[in-house]
Formats: C-alpha cells, structure tokens, sequence
C-alpha cells in the first residue's frame, strides 16, 4: 500500500522539476535537523536557557528588545548562547538538496527565511539572494539612537563581555527584530528586500515554484511574502495543514526533502508533467 502523502509527493517532486525557477520561504522548522532548537515551542531554546528565565515571568521575556535596557546582562547571556549554537552547528544535507534543485534552472532561487541562523549562507547560498526578514544574530547594531555606525558583521561573541559599538562605545545589540521591538534598525533587511522585489520583478513571467519548510502558524511573515507571487506551493511542516490549495508534506525537513529528492530522481524523462 501506498503511503497516505504519496500522491503529493509525486506533485511536489513533478512541480520542483519543472519549475523555471524556485523561491524557498524557510522558518525555524528548518533548523531542527541541524540541532537547533524551535524558537517558539515551550522546550528546545527555552529549556537551554532555563537558569536565565524569571520565574515570575514568561520565557519569552529573553527575546523582548527592552531586556536590553532592563538586565543587558541576561540579555546577552541569551543571545551568546544562541550565537554559539547556531556557529557551531552546521547546515543539514537538505540545504545542499535544495542547492541541487536549483542547478539548471531558468533563474537562480531566491531564499526567504525568518531564520536568524545564517545557515543558507554557509550552506553556500549566494548573500545577494538572501532575505532575512528578521535580521541576523551574525549582525549587531549600536543601541545609542545617535550613534551613526552602520551593522556590522561579528564572528565570535564572548561569553564574559558585552559587545560594544566600534565608534562610540555604547552597549551594542542583535540586529534581530525581537518582541516589542521599537529600536530594530532594519537597514540591512531592507536591501535584502530590494533584492527580492528585483528578483520578484526578473521572473515574473517564469513559472516560480515556492517551497515552505519549517513555517509555523503563529508568525506568518514568510508565508505571506512567498505564496501571492508563486504559481505552485508546497508546504512541508509536521504539524497537519488544512490548505487544499497547497501541495501539504506533513513531515520534518530533512525527510521531506529527502524523499522528494528520491522521487524526482525516479521520475521518467518524458511525460513528467502531467499531475
């Protein structure tokens, strides 16, 4: 007997093959395969970082801009440790499936994610086809309103010192829209953005396939940048989607991609397209 997702494997791996050219909408789903925890379940990131949590509060508390001004040092003691585990790890094998997909296509893919990781960066993704909607824990910004200095980039973060702002000396910061972020300069995301609508713009008469991996339903920012502007949608999370419109793999990332690539590989060279 066939497994239950058979037929929309075969959809997804048919619509993947003849794409002109593939936009990837990635959230935190897509890190779990690489040994990163999920951001917004209650065990994972939170539970790392449990000797950090106020007792009288939310572990969501640790990704609020204002702990920044509140308790610096707790502030960085989560993010040094976020930093140190995305640096450490390295991207799963499905990064390099979705490089292979994209290889003879029309135009190159565009990667959109609300990952902080840089995983697609290291994973050898071009920077210019790159937005990350959320900014990047590889990236800080100064935290005096005054100060003129650009992000920059960091390679390491020291565990027992604060970053500091390279001009004027003040108490630097991710530059990572967090919860009631007021103070996010989003100067890098929007070039990245601009780089999208470009992208957007050269190929929209091609037939562009979107794949959404690790997603969740709480945010949406991804999903709502990447499905107006594709011609297909597959949406690969395991958690149940009720969508009959998308192509719906409810699997990990690292599975689904693989069982797909499997299947594309299986594929006869004619007659592919016919669902």
């Amino acid at each position: 007997m066939r497994p239950r997702h058979d037929t929309a494997l075969h959809k997804a791996a048919k619509l993947i093959k003849k794409a002109d050219c593939l936009l990837i909408g990635a959230g935190a789903g897509m890190g779990v395969d690489s040994g990163l925890p999920d951001f917004r379940s209650t065990n994972g990131l939170w539970e790392e970082n449990h000797d950090l949590i106020d007792p009288n509060g939310s572990p969501f508390d640790l990704a609020k801009a204002t702990l920044f001004k509140k308790d610096p040092k707790t502030a960085w003691a989560f993010y040094q440790h976020r930093h140190q585990r995305y640096t450490q790890s390295l991207p799963h094998a499905g990064f390099n499936i979705l490089k292979k997909w994209t290889e003879g296509k029309k135009y190159p893919c565009f990667i959109f994610t609300s990952n902080v990781d840089g995983h697609f960066q290291k994973a050898g993704f071009p920077e210019s086809m790159i937005e990350e909607c959320h900014g990047s824990i590889h990236h800080l910004q100064c935290m005096d309103g005054q100060c003129q200095q650009p992000i920059w980039h960091v390679n390491n973060i020291h565990e027992k010192h604060m970053p500091t702002c390279p001009t004027c000396g003040s108490l630097a910061r991710p530059n990572i829209f967090m919860f009631n972020d007021l103070d996010w300069d989003a100067s890098r995301v929007n070039k990245q953005h601009t780089e999208f609508e470009r992208w957007v713009g050269k190929t929209n008469t091609l037939k562009r396939v979107a794949i959404e991996i690790g997603v969740g339903s709480s945010i949406t920012t991804v999903r709502d940048a990447c499905k107006p502007i594709s011609d297909a949608y597959i949406r690969i999370n395991p958690e149940p989607h009720d969508n009959l419109n998308d192509i719906n793999l409810q699997m990990q990332a690292l599975d689904a991609l693989t069982v797909v690539d499997k299947t594309i590989n299986s594929l006869p060279r004619f007659g592919l397209f016919y669902l």
